[in-house]
């Protein structure tokens, strides 16, 4: 009988041994900063920001079946820059995720923008400006330095229009359309980070607005734009905001559902503008 009692006890142990090793199952996802629920934005290393180290830092994770980051790990980036993106990561938060009705585990890629937010929107007013200013590409020699260590190809591509204009004159159109394509590109690289998207949008719709603070149809067209992202912006952004450049955004705002735009509004408009 004792033979008997320790021989199930054996093979018991053996199958628990055998279930507390089968490893647990991990699957792909990529990048995963769109499936995060809470995505802790990194703090800009002083040390950094005195170089003015920017660029994108792409962090390796894995993300436990609670949604947890377990694992975080740089794998490219700027080297005073890594340190802070990956413990941005492990305090970012995810969904759990489910396979065959089974918790899971997830090994994806996190990507960190770090870019000031005060550059990216003054990118971002350039580059409004210019789409429809011709005369004012040459300013995007700014936005093209600002750029260079984020993202050299689009930097480049903002010299090469640069360059262009100034040595060939480009027609209106081409220019536009070229610029167009650089802030189609911009919006998407930075979608990664909500505040630098708000930022960048916000500063592109400062530059349409003051380019065309005379034409009623880019009027319509940008400040109901100009509101919807007042409406977007958190409170503590709001807070974060000087006194003169949230009331001017307000009265700006308030002006969005009017159809025909008198003398009277238009030079209200452009006083607010000043405030940017």
């Amino acid at each position: 009988m004792k033979c008997v009692l320790l021989a199930f006890l054996i093979v018991t142990a053996g199958f628990s041994t055998a279930r507390a090793q089968t490893p647990r199952k991990v699957i792909g996802g990529g990048l995963v900063n769109d499936r995060a629920t809470m995505l802790v934005e990194p703090a800009y290393p002083p040390a950094a920001r005195a170089v003015r180290a920017t660029g994108a830092v792409s962090v390796q994770v894995l993300i436990d079946e609670n949604g947890d980051v377990v694992m975080a790990t740089a794998v490219s980036g700027h080297p005073l820059l890594r340190a802070a993106a990956v413990q941005a990561a492990r305090k970012t938060k995810f969904t759990p995720t489910v396979a065959d009705g089974e918790p899971v585990r997830v090994s994806g890629m996190l990507v960190f923008i770090f870019l000031d937010a005060g550059i990216v929107q003054s990118i971002g007013a350039a580059l409004g400006d210019a789409e429809t200013e011709i005369e004012s590409v040459d300013k995007l020699s700014n936005a093209a330095d600002d750029l260079k260590n984020a993202f050299p190809e689009l930097s480049q591509t903002i010299r090469t229009i640069v360059e262009n204009y100034e040595r060939n004159q480009e027609s209106a159109r081409f220019q536009s359309g070229a610029i167009g394509d650089v802030i189609a590109r911009l919006q998407t690289l930075i979608a990664v980070n909500p505040k630098n998207l708000w930022h960048f949008e916000f500063g592109l719709t400062i530059g349409r607005i003051k380019a065309n603070a005379f034409d009623d149809n880019a009027l319509r067209a940008n400040l109901p734009k100009l509101r919807e992202l007042m409406i977007r912006l958190s409170e503590t952004d709001r807070r974060n905001l000087p006194d003169e450049e949230l009331k001017a955004l307000e009265e700006l705002s308030a002006l969005a559902d009017k159809a025909f735009f008198t003398r009277k509004d238009k030079s209200l408009i452009s006083k607010l503008l000043q405030n940017f």
